[in-house]
């Protein structure tokens, strides 16, 4: 199905006597983040610990090792997703950290995390809408943040109540991708899978494998940047960061000012190409004022 369902559709679909449940992906469908990329996020977490005299190394190096260091943890295991505890003691080895350093970084990625994070605006009317008609709601995220801090992100969010049921693969050691975090959701509901609804960005995690188990799925495809954006996000290096953080303002600008059904070519040039051009321009008119 497609993701540019108005709330009137939406709600008309909850109305189906089969659906008795929805399940929402987290990342880049009922949260995104202000950074564009996740790489961007840990070159500006390099910048904080270098401010707090935990890491001398340039904002981008310690970025690259972070990727480095969650490629090394997954490589330790093959099947699952790692935790940042398992990410970071592979971080603190290359870096020679102590357990306090380590902790201290690792709560200051926590921290940037949480504060880089934005509700979708029309998730957010769908997961109201599941609500106005009593129907549970459920998030299930594939990564590597303690269950704790992706629930306190949502309910930061006003996305998810305590009653909510909230998985992530690496509390579980499963995987939406393998498939058996899907049998877990199943088993916390109590229902057959073709009475969940689950609605998420990625095509394979979020579409073929839980429509093989029975699933209905809704799919949210405006969340990933657009070609707008992404030619903003080619020339991050170049400006120190800057345009990154553009591209993703540009998409939360999109998903926030662009009306569902409306032509999506005309909202992206709108939000993601003059909306840009005109900050910068502005922003350039002062600075020569």
């Amino acid at each position: 199905m497609r993701s540019d369902l108005n709330s009137a559709a939406f709600k008309a679909l909850l109305a189906e006597p089969a659906v008795r449940a929805v399940s929402f992906d987290v990342f880049d469908t009922a949260l995104i983040r202000t950074f564009a990329c996740p790489t961007d996020l840990f070159a500006e977490l390099g910048s904080t610990l270098v401010a707090r005299r935990l890491a001398t190394l340039a904002p981008e190096r310690f970025a690259h090792l972070r990727v480095q260091a969650e490629i090394q943890a997954r490589r330790q295991r093959p099947e699952d997703e790692p935790r940042l505890s398992e990410i970071y003691a592979v971080l603190a080895q290359r870096l020679d950290w102590s357990d306090e350093q380590r902790i201290a970084a690792e709560l200051l990625e926590i921290s940037l995390e949480c504060s880089a994070m934005v509700a979708v605006p029309h998730v957010r009317a769908w997961i109201d809408a599941a609500r106005s008609a009593r129907l549970p709601v459920a998030f299930v995220s594939d990564m590597y943040l303690p269950a704790s801090v992706v629930r306190s992100m949502l309910t930061d969010q006003g996305l998810a109540r305590p009653e909510d049921v909230v998985l992530v693969s690496c509390e579980f050691r499963e995987t939406k991708a393998r498939g058996d975090l899907f049998d877990r959701l199943l088993e916390e509901l109590d229902l057959p899978p073709d009475q969940v609804l689950h609605i998420g960005d990625h095509p394979h995690s979020d579409g073929t494998v839980p429509r093989a188990k029975g699933f209905r799925t809704l799919a949210v495809r405006d969340t990933a940047l657009g070609f707008c954006e992404q030619r903003l996000l080619a020339y991050r290096h170049d400006t120190a960061g800057l345009s990154g953080r553009l591209a993703a303002t540009a998409r939360l600008a999109r998903l926030t000012c662009v009306a569902p059904g409306a032509d999506p070519a005309l909202g992206e040039i709108g939000a993601s190409l003059l909306g840009p051009w005109l900050t910068c321009f502005a922003l350039w008119m002062f600075e020569r004022a």
